[in-house]
C-alpha cells in the first residue's frame, strides 16, 4: 500500500510537472502556490471525491 501511494505521488509529481511546462508561464501565482502547498496538497487528494467536496466546502465556512 506504501509503495503504491509512494508510486501516486511520483506521477503526481511527473504530471505537476507537464502542467507547469504547460500552464506556468499563463498561471504562475498559481503553480507557485501548489508547489508551496504541496506537502499539504498530496495527503488532501487520497481522499474520496465525495470527501473532498466536504472538506473543500466545509473549510468556507471554519474560521
Amino acid at each position: 500500500m506504501a509503495q503504491a501511494a509512494a508510486t501516486g505521488n511520483s506521477l503526481l509529481g511527473d504530471q505537476f510537472e507537464e502542467f507547469t511546462e504547460v500552464w506556468g508561464e499563463r498561471y504562475p501565482a498559481l503553480i507557485r502556490l501548489w508547489a508551496n502547498a504541496w506537502e499539504e496538497l498530496i495527503p488532501f487528494l487520497d481522499y474520496n471525491v465525495e470527501i473532498r467536496r466536504i472538506l473543500f466546502s466545509a473549510r468556507r465556512y471554519c474560521p
